[in-house]
């Protein structure tokens, strides 16, 4: 029976990791910083992936790849030419990943992109282009569409339980970055918005629907708010700022719906608080998938807190459902996968769109920014 009080917290696991292809996938990655190497790890942790080559310009990035049993090159050319590899994994940084997208799928290879997918919507609608033309697959590490937090609220959203979404908020308190790194050069990275942004941006579409319109401004250099409008009438501001010190830093997404609200932890996500205008067997039957324990909390109000797998390892995780995606669509046209470059492709827009409004102080209306194929 539900409890009157709060009660102990819901614990979700990751999911066990089965081998989901034989022979395993064959992935080459290019850029080994910080990042490509988790990336290599993670895939090393599965049974069903396996990482043969990776290529980086960089000597020092290069040799830090050492002790594992795979090949390595200097020049991403020559990753790129080897037929033994089915995948790209390209990690290397934004403004390096245009030619390096058109050769790996002229070559025969799918790609799976860091984000953002481009620089520009222009790039972005030819590497589409190129993808379909090649018959290979192009796809996203969005790898907050692969955690439960969000599935959870995608699955709560699309139930007639908490009602309609009304405003969503982000408040993203992100770690400093030195000022010589390239995420502060805009016409490496793109800029906050575009780099960055791009991954609450998609995973909120999936609950707020289309955007309409954008506009913003940046309190500082590190610091960039945005309010998006969307065709459903709900409202999005987003703000994000990159200048604290790692102890402190704090990511919170709040969702206010009719009925109810979700507080979701973390850009990984840690924990997601749900309060809900419900009885609490109504609203566990909604959150049986999580195996959520609701508690009820005054008359007709239940409560609901979840807590994640430890960052890294969700994160890890992320990359590796990702991956899974792309190379199942690689070995089978007709699988459709969770997350395409269509759905990469939107969140560059409203991204590109919102740097637009914030740098000329005007509200930008999406509709010139949607898809026009290169043909």
């Amino acid at each position: 029976m539900p409890s009157d009080t709060a009660g102990p917290v819901s614990r979700v696991e990751l999911p066990l990791n089965i081998t989901r292809f034989e022979p395993p996938g064959r992935v080459g990655v290019i850029g080994t910083g910080a990042f490509g190497r988790f990336c290599i790890d993670a895939y090393g942790q599965t049974e069903d992936l396996r990482v043969v080559a990776a290529a980086d310009s960089d000597p020092d990035a290069l040799h830090r790849v050492g002790g594992r049993d795979l090949h390595l090159h200097s020049d991403w050319q020559r990753l790129v030419d080897d037929p033994q590899i089915e995948v790209v994994h390209l990690a290397a940084p934004p403004h390096v990943r245009r030619d390096i997208v058109f050769a790996s799928l002229r070559a025969g290879k799918s790609v799976f992109c860091e984000k953002p997918l481009a620089l520009s919507l222009e790039d972005a609608d030819a590497m589409i282009t190129a993808a379909r033309q090649a018959g290979m697959a192009l796809g996203i590490d969005y790898v907050m569409r692969h955690h439960p937090a969000y599935q959870m609220l995608e699955t709560l959203a699309s139930s007639s339980l908490i009602g309609g979404l009304r405003t969503v908020s982000l408040q993203n308190f992100a770690q400093q970055m030195p000022g010589d790194h390239w995420f502060w050069d805009r016409a490496r990275s793109g800029g906050i918005l575009v780099e960055h942004g791009v991954h609450f941006f998609d995973a909120y579409r999936r609950v707020a629907g289309d955007a309409l319109h954008v506009h913003g401004l940046a309190p500082r250099h590190e610091a960039v708010e945005v309010t998006v409008g969307y065709n459903s009438g709900v409202v999005g501001r987003f703000y994000h700022e990159f200048a604290f010190p790692r102890a402190v830093e704090r990511t919170l997404g709040t969702f206010f719906f009719e009925r109810g609200s979700v507080e979701i932890e973390g850009w990984i996500p840690t924990a997601a608080h749900l309060t809900v205008l419900s009885e609490p067997e109504a609203l566990g039957a909604v959150l049986a998938p999580w195996q959520a324990r609701v508690h009820r909390q005054g008359a007709g109000v239940a409560r609901v807190t979840l807590e994640f797998p430890e960052r890294q390892a969700a994160y890890a995780q992320g990359i590796v459902a990702g991956m899974r995606d792309l190379i199942a669509r690689h070995r089978d046209s007709g699988y459709q996968m969770s997350v395409t470059a269509a759905d990469a492709r939107e969140s560059l827009a409203l991204a590109i769109a919102g740097q637009t409004a914030v740098d000329t102080g005007v509200t930008v209306e999406l509709e010139a920014y949607r898809y026009s194929p290169v043909t």
